[in-house]
């Protein structure tokens, strides 16, 4: 009896640990250097330290049925993360995905590296303090997108999890140049393809706050975003349940879901070149950047 008691304590254990290990989340956020603990789904506890709304319910993806729901825009969150990072316009932003494992670890039946598909980061204006602010209720516009790189390995091509993967799970973006200063919701996103044929893509979003210095006049882009839920239609968007692993879709020009990524504002550069064109005139005798 207590043979077979200790044999199903570590065959759920071992159930429990893949799960655990299916996924993964933020586990850091890496400002100009500066590193910020992300929400670990597994401890509630550290939530309150961190930038990044924190997570519940583990580590899983958000699948189809969440499409119309709150949760698309942020993930399966308790709250709004009460702390707020400072930040520059042209930051660098390194998401570091090793949370539970290397981003992925794999689902059962799978192999490990499996879960191919764009990566994706948005930024939101708040109108007040982002803590304040209810997600669903804003325009986010996408200034970082990498979906399929290239294709010259076949199927299912190299993606932009793939590149995160190479690089130990983790991604770094720039903040747009031409932001307005304030505080703002950065969302990010992995959204897997691997079972999309079977019209079931999974997404995985978090939010984090920022609070940036911005070198513009106002955010981007001037005439509104998309707005989660909203931004995403599993029954209009063929680039939500394209089958990656078929020889055809490697002559399809993929675009993933959502807006198409604005240009920022490049405010410091018009700003040095106007500098540089003065001296050049002998108008200034300014030190230009």
């Amino acid at each position: 009896m207590l043979s077979y008691i200790k044999t199903a304590i570590i065959v759920a254990s071992v159930t429990q640990m893949s799960g655990v290990l299916a996924h993964g989340f933020v586990k850091t956020v890496t400002i100009d250097g500066k590193a910020f603990p992300g929400s670990n789904p597994f401890n509630a506890a550290a939530a309150s330290a961190s930038i990044v709304w924190p997570q519940t319910g583990g580590n899983g993806p958000l699948l189809p049925a969440s499409i119309a729901g709150p949760e698309i825009a942020c993930g399966r969150v308790s709250g709004p993360a009460t702390i707020s990072a400072n930040a520059n316009a042209g930051s660098s932003v390194e998401f570091d995905w090793n949370g539970s494992a290397f981003w992925p670890a794999g689902d059962a039946g799978l192999g490990p590296q499996n879960h191919h598909g764009p990566v994706m980061t948005y930024l939101a204006k708040c109108p007040g303090a982002c803590k304040d602010a209810t997600p669903q209720s804003l325009d986010f516009f996408k200034f970082q997108e990498e979906g399929r790189i290239n294709t010259a390995a076949g199927i299912p091509g190299f993606w932009g999890s793939d590149k995160l993967t190479q690089a130990g799970s983790k991604v770094t973006v720039k903040l747009p140049l031409g932001l307005a200063a304030g505080e703002y919701i950065m969302r990010h996103e992995i959204l897997a393809l691997h079972d999309a044929m079977n019209r079931d893509p999974q997404f995985y979003p978090m939010c984090s706050n920022l609070i940036i210095a911005g070198d513009g006049s106002a955010p981007l882009p001037a005439t509104g975003g998309a707005r989660f839920p909203g931004a995403y239609n599993l029954a209009t968007d063929p680039n939500l349940s394209i089958n990656i692993f078929d020889p055809a879709s490697l002559a399809i020009n993929y675009v993933a879901p959502g807006p198409r990524p604005i240009a920022g504002a490049p405010a410091r550069k018009r700003e040095a070149f106007a500098c540089r064109f003065a001296r050049s005139n002998k108008r200034s005798d300014a030190s230009c950047a």
